[in-house]
């Protein structure tokens, strides 16, 4: 009797000596699937971004041989005046810009750029129809100054905007929040007018919120690029541009 319970004992330290090694396996089983799990969801995420970038530069070399078409100066801005303000706008975001106004033959643009001076001064000077801005949100005598310094850059017409219709409303700095500028002034563009808000970091949840109200409202919008981060909202629909996109 003593011998069988001895041998019961000796059975039973097997049986947890087996459990526990059996228990580490599956856990080391489980990080092994965990870190692969996490290796390939990183993959698939670099793999998006680089087949998203290539897609953009591509896009955007066919969005440059558009424009060439229609402007011989693709690419030249008033850099004597950025020296002159000691501006650091970036020049990929006031290119963009002119160019969205030549692609989309846009005629009425306002233009915030409470801190953008040099942009507002680029888009003025390179694109052919009047320019407006908001009394609230431009060094106006400044930009007079420019204006007499750099007379041959400027034989475009700026006014204060005094709700006009509009076709596009770019907004690279300003008292507003973003939410603000688009109620102000989204009621003001006409049908498929376009509203391009700088992002910043600063009102990351006013973006956020606005987004929502935009999706909520079925409004066709992204988040996108020139050189820096822009919200893009279309007056239009996304049912529109599907549709329109099924009648091509």
């Amino acid at each position: 009797m003593e011998q069988f319970i001895i041998n019961i004992y000796a059975e039973a330290q097997k049986a947890s000596a087996l459990s526990s090694t059996t228990r580490t396996w599956l856990i080391v089983s489980a990080i092994v699937v965990f870190v692969i799990a996490i290796s390939f969801y990183i993959g698939v995420v670099i793999w998006s971004k680089k087949l998203r970038k290539k897609m953009n530069l591509q896009a955007q070399k066919e969005a440059m041989i558009q424009i060439e078409n229609i402007r011989n100066d693709v690419g030249v801005l008033p850099l004597e005046i950025q020296d002159y303000l000691k501006a650091k706008d970036n020049l990929y975001d006031i290119e963009g810009a002119i160019n969205t106004v030549y692609r989309n033959n846009y005629q009425n643009v306002l233009v915030l750029a409470k801190d953008h001076l040099f942009s507002f001064a680029s888009i003025s000077s390179k694109t052919k129809n009047p320019i407006f801005y908001d009394i609230n949100d431009l060094d106006y005598q400044t930009f007079s100054k420019i204006q007499l310094e750099f007379a041959s850059e400027f034989s475009n017409v700026v006014k204060a905007y005094q709700d006009q219709e509009l076709d596009l409303v770019i907004a690279y700095s300003c008292n507003m929040l973003p939410s603000e500028i688009y109620d102000k002034y989204f009621p003001k563009l006409i049908n498929n007018g376009m509203m391009i808000i700088k992002y910043d970091k600063k009102h990351k949840k006013d973006f956020n919120a606005l987004a929502m109200n935009l999706q909520a409202a079925n409004l066709d919008y992204e988040f996108n690029y020139f050189g820096t981060k822009f919200l893009f909202i279309a007056k239009r629909t996304k049912t529109e541009v599907a549709n329109n996109q099924n009648n091509k």
